[in-house]
């Protein structure tokens, strides 16, 4: 029986060594497990983030593609802008150029009407001093003629009354012809044509005194 025995015990003992590997590979299998377990929620938690970093890294794609696109459309804004800029500054350049044209156009304008106002005064001096001194002649031209009136009215009366005593005298020559139509052999041919010239003075000049002097022409 005691060879039974110890096959038995032999036999328990290899079952318990069997056991205990057992238990140990159960045990590494649980670890095994658990490092699976945690393998896999790794992995999970590597998918996940892989899976963030993609769509992360679309996202940035997407902003990169957008901030291209706003980099490109931006960068046609400032050519445009320059442009623009470049077009004004022109623009303003002609305009101030036009400007300084049209300023100097019309300082010269200035001067002009300046000198043209000045030259007006001057002449308007001149015209005003020869108006004065035509003011003053012409006041003594209208003492002139006031005086002149006056002459030519005294001479008209004094013609109207030496026409009176031309008209006498004629009237008594020719009383003085017929009283000495009789005595006409005593006058010679030259006192009748001194008589005739003087006649004729005296009645062109109007002035009888002329036949004063043919008497003492005569009378010579």
């Amino acid at each position: 029986m005691e060879p039974t025995a110890t096959a038995c015990e032999v036999k328990v003992a290899q079952l318990e060594k069997k056991l205990l590997k057992s238990e140990a590979l159960r045990q590494r299998l649980r670890e095994g497990l658990e490092k699976a377990k945690h393998s896999a929620a790794a992995t999970s938690e590597l998918l996940r983030q892989h899976a963030l970093l993609q769509q992360t890294a679309a996202q940035a794609a997407a902003e990169v593609d957008a901030l291209r696109r706003s980099e490109a459309e931006a960068g046609e804004r400032l050519a445009k802008a320059q442009a623009e800029s470049e077009r004004l500054f022109a623009d303003a350049s002609r305009e101030r150029e036009q400007a300084h044209a049209q300023l100097a156009a019309m300082q010269l304008q200035q001067e002009r009407a300046q000198r043209a106002i000045a030259d007006a005064k001057a002449e308007a001096l001149r015209a005003l001093s020869a108006a004065q001194k035509s003011e003053a002649e012409l006041g003594n031209l209208r003492k002139q003629v006031t005086a002149t009136r006056e002459r030519v009215k005294d001479l008209e009366h004094r013609q109207k009354a030496d026409h009176s005593a031309t008209a006498t005298v004629q009237g008594r020559l020719a009383g003085q012809r017929l009283a000495g139509a009789g005595c006409s052999t005593g006058v010679s041919g030259h006192s009748r044509t001194l008589l005739a010239g003087f006649s004729e003075r005296a009645r062109r000049s109007g002035d009888v005194s002329v036949l004063l002097d043919w008497r003492r022409v005569a009378r010579r």
